[in-house]
């Protein structure tokens, strides 16, 4: 199965499309481009080793392969693009059906 996510992150403007595919819906392949130089070294580094559905998305989010990878090359705390791949990897193996995620800011005076 394949599944593919579309990350516009706000204000940086550094947008980033992520495509997981699974064969046998536990492991994954991660491949994406992005105008972030850290976001395109967090796919290389994500593509270095088969990765595991399982590891990625059902346990703690401190052992998360997407979020340990993270922590070495994301510069932006509240960068979505770590919680896309992992929502992407989530339909690709089975785990959840696709339905977009939304996150909406606004300056209150």
């Amino acid at each position: 199965m394949k599944a593919k996510t579309e990350i516009n992150p706000g204000i940086c403007g550094l947008p980033s499309t992520i495509e997981v595919e699974s064969d046998d819906m536990q492991q994954i392949t991660i491949t994406g481009t992005s105008k972030c130089p850290a976001i395109v070294k967090l796919i290389n580094d994500l593509n270095n080793g088969e990765l595991d559905a399982y590891e990625c998305c059902l346990g703690k989010m401190d052992e998360s392969p997407v979020y340990v990878k993270s922590f070495n090359t994301v510069t932006h705390v509240a960068c979505p693009v770590p919680s896309g791949i992992i929502k992407a990897i989530e339909v690709a193996a089975g785990l959840a059906l696709p339905k977009d995620v939304e996150i909406k800011l606004s300056k209150i005076d």
